[in-house]
């Protein structure tokens, strides 16, 4: 989980570097163009940094249990593993199948890759509320940060751009350098938490 951390650090730095070259632009009066221009890349690289922190903390995660028997796991965890073998539950033959090789220990928790070929987490998705759904999901500890309205325009610019509804030289237009700063620093706090949640539980299983 170290290495999440000097990613995430990483991430962080680069966004900052924007915000300075958006600062000085601004200064020098750059064309609005090329500023908002700035201002949509650096959206898209905040949306990026939160979903590969939880794609990659869940990762290490899934890593850690892949060598657990059923018997092992806690009872949310048992509810993931249930719901990735048990996923044809209407097919009788499958069903027995399944069940004998959960009881005779022949299968182990699911990697994040497979796991994701059966159930969708996120894509595209991941705000506030949905970071927490996953987390309960897993039986790991809520974010503690309520303050949830920079991930949610985060989540939605980075969408419009993404589905071409709006254009990179046109989104963020309206906002200032003062609040692009606001939404970095709540990105890594909130990302910080998620890490050191993630950390504790493992450290738990």
């Amino acid at each position: 989980m170290y290495s999440l951390k000097n990613d995430l650090d990483y991430r962080i730095e680069e966004a900052k570097r924007i915000l300075e070259m958006i600062k000085d632009y601004e200064k020098v009066r750059l064309s609005i163009k090329k500023l908002v221009i700035l201002k949509s890349s650096l959206i898209l690289l905040l949306y990026n940094t939160i979903e590969s922190t939880m794609y990659c903390s869940l990762e290490e995660l899934h890593s850690r249990l892949k060598m657990k028997t059923y018997r092992e796991l806690n009872d949310k965890l048992k509810l993931i593993y249930a719901n990735y073998y048990i996923k044809n539950i209407g097919q009788n033959k499958l069903c027995k199948e399944v069940l004998d090789n959960i009881t005779q220990d022949k299968f182990f928790f699911p990697s994040l890759s497979n796991y994701e070929k059966k159930i969708n987490l996120f894509n595209g998705n991941l705000d506030g509320k949905k970071i927490n759904e996953i987390l309960s999901l897993y039986g790991i500890k809520n974010i503690k940060n309520n303050d949830f309205k920079y991930l949610l325009l985060i989540k939605n610019k980075r969408n419009k751009l993404a589905h071409g509804e709006e254009s990179f030289s046109e989104s963020l237009r309206n906002f200032t350098y003062s609040e692009l700063e606001k939404f970095v620093n709540s990105v890594n706090d909130i990302l910080t938490e998620i890490i050191t949640n993630f950390c504790d539980y493992i450290r738990s299983i």
